[in-house]
């Protein structure tokens, strides 16, 4: 596939205005000649949701690669913290259940194996508590070598956001350390890109006890020691890792806590014993809305020198869904016109639980927002249709609920389960049946690798008069959206569907009887030798080959009420890498629903 040269992307001066987000607004003037393409990624994660990444890694990638914003959608539940504390006191051995349905534990990992040896026993702080106590010890000869309790739990609750200052908490009793053998409490935080990898290089904190050397850290580790630890007493210890991590690496806030690791090292025969109780993560900061407030204080204070960043989320519903029995639960993503008003409890009855996602979509309307369905077929389990049945299938289930009322859908998302042909062929199938939701394009993008690399490379260009939130969420409204792979076609291109005389464009829902249309198609950033295909309800109808890099033609076109036709823009090889949203067509007399009436 042909890629365009790194950087390029609108000029910032044009950016500058866009921030503004006035001048057009003011104006009145929102025909689609007013319109033009600002290109962001709709769904991405950084330090608040799980993963490796930050919101600085995205941020420079998406300057990077001419992107002109960023619409972030971290996960509703982590900043929730339904799940804290995450404690394991070994009563249960190494795994404690917390509620009935997330299990904590230490795993343990060893370098040499059956170098550390795990028991427990009955006696203080607590009485009658059991509490752990590791000796590992390595034969002479052997050098410095590792052995980890390194801490899960189920879905990797305990990775947390820096803004909500988790603190490592536990007690410890050293009962024996010969010669050099040490003791770390390692705790990983979030990633610098490597340039290769998803999980790059993991910023690390070691704590230690002050009077212990253990051998020297790699250049992504920072010492902490433990001043005052005694031996043969237990010790009470409280790690306060934002402010630590704040100290010792540039992200500060904009980083999470991913990781708990007790290391026990030693070499040449020598041992290290120790004893450990009352493990858990404590939040000593904010959570719930508090912690998205303080997201957007920090895009705005680090990131937002050149990109339009906007604040929404995604909500994965109530914790039981019928959906679970063959794939991941229904998620949402929720775009704001202000930033998030209010966050939503599955936990209480009043946010109607049972009626998910259905009453998701009804608070995010309610709230003055838009809600997209995220990633169709989720990670399909064993119960699954099978693959040649999954696309036919997620159609029957969407139609059957007309789509729960949501207004757009993840159509541009090639790298979850099915390939990009099984989106396609849903979201033509709900627009058969008159159900017209926004294709959108998107990463979901939770790593650390560079955006050309990374496997879901999809984004959205909304066409817009504006880029303030409410502009943008307008368009998405009334479908004036393109959606496609960045690194494919020109991020600061456009493509422009519309009939001849500028009636109605892209999105809208045009009454007509059947007949002959005069169609512009219009393509500014493709690449010459691809293709511009016209389909009719999901079939080619026109091709047109591009000379170059711009494309601006008349065609016309045969419709009839229930048509609908849409764009692709393809490579050499066939593949779609830019795609429009449809134009619909229905009877004269139907009424187009709201934001789809053609016209300004």
């Amino acid at each position: 596939m042909k890629r365009i040269p790194l950087g390029l992307g609108r000029p910032l001066p044009f950016l500058a205005a866009a921030l503004l987000g006035a001048a057009s607004a003011t104006s009145g003037d929102s025909s689609p000649a007013a319109r033009v393409p600002f290109l962001f990624d709709l769904h991405l994660h950084g330090s608040l949701s799980e993963g490796a990444a930050t919101m600085a890694h995205h941020s420079a990638e998406a300057e990077r690669f001419g992107y002109d914003g960023l619409w972030w959608s971290d996960h509703m539940s982590r900043q929730m913290a339904h799940t804290y504390w995450n404690q394991v006191g070994f009563e249960g051995s190494l795994q404690q259940l917390n509620g009935n349905w997330f299990q904590n534990e230490f795993r343990l990992e060893e370098e040499l194996p059956g170098a550390c040896q795990l028991s427990y026993a009955a006696e203080e702080p607590a009485e009658g508590s059991l509490h752990l106590r590791a000796r590992h010890e390595v034969p002479s000869g052997a050098g410095w070598t590792e052995s980890r309790l390194s801490f899960h739990n189920t879905q990797d609750f305990h990775h947390r956001s820096l803004i909500c200052q988790p603190e490592v908490r536990l007690a410890l009793r050293l009962q024996q350390a010969d010669g050099n053998a040490s003791f770390l409490i390692r705790v990983s935080l979030s990633s610098r890109a490597d340039g290769a990898t998803p999980e790059g290089t993991v910023n690390v904190l070691e704590y230690h006890p002050a009077r212990m050397n253990p051998p020297a850290p790699a250049a992504n580790v920072a010492r902490v020691p433990l001043a005052g630890f005694q031996t043969g007493v237990w010790n009470p210890v409280a790690l306060p890792v934002a402010a630590d991590a704040a100290a010792a690496f540039w992200e500060g806030e904009d980083q999470a806590l991913t990781g708990v690791e007790l290391v026990f090292l030693s070499n040449h025969g020598k041992a290290i014993e120790m004893d450990v109780d009352d493990f858990r993560i404590e939040l000593a900061g904010p959570t719930g809305l508090p912690v998205y407030r303080a997201q957007e204080q920090l895009l705005a204070a680090r990131h937002s020198a050149s990109l339009i960043h906007h604040v929404g989320m995604e909500i994965e519903g109530p914790v039981q869904q019928p959906i679970l029995s063959i794939s991941t639960r229904d998620h949402l993503l929720a775009l704001y016109p202000a930033g998030i008003p209010a966050l939503i409890d599955y936990r209480d009855p009043a946010s109607r639980p049972d009626d998910y996602p259905a009453s998701g979509v009804d608070d995010i309307h309610a709230q003055g927002g838009v809600a997209v369905l995220a990633h169709l077929f989720g990670a399909l389990t064993h119960g699954a249709p099978k693959p040649e049945s999954a696309a036919r299938e997620l159609a029957r289930r969407l139609l059957q609920h007309q789509a729960w009322g949501a207004d757009a859908l993840e159509v541009g998302y090639p790298f979850r389960e099915r390939p990009l042909a099984d989106f396609l062929a849903v979201w033509d199938q709900l627009a058969e049946r008159g159900l017209y939701l926004t294709g959108i394009g998107s990463s979901d993008d939770h790593d650390v690798l560079p955006w050309d690399q990374r496997g879901n490379r999809w984004a959205s260009w909304l066409r817009s008069t504006g880029g303030s939130a409410t502009e943008l969420i307008q368009a998405v409204r009334e479908g004036q959206v393109l959606f496609g792979d960045p690194t494919a076609f020109d991020p600061a291109g456009d493509l422009v569907f519309e009939q001849a005389g500028g009636a109605y464009s892209m999105g809208d829902v045009v009454p007509t009887g059947a007949g002959t249309e005069q169609l512009r198609l219009r393509v500014d950033g493709g690449q010459a030798g691809d293709d511009l295909v016209l389909l009719r309800n999901g079939d080619e109808a026109q091709r047109l080959s591009l000379a170059g890099a711009v494309l601006d033609q008349q065609v016309d076109q045969a419709v009839a009420p229930g048509d609908w036709l849409r764009l692709e823009l393809r490579d050499a090889s066939d593949q779609p890498y830019l795609l429009s949203n449809p134009i619909y067509f229905v009877e004269i007399g139907v009424t187009p629903p709201p934001h789809r009436t053609p016209g300004p």
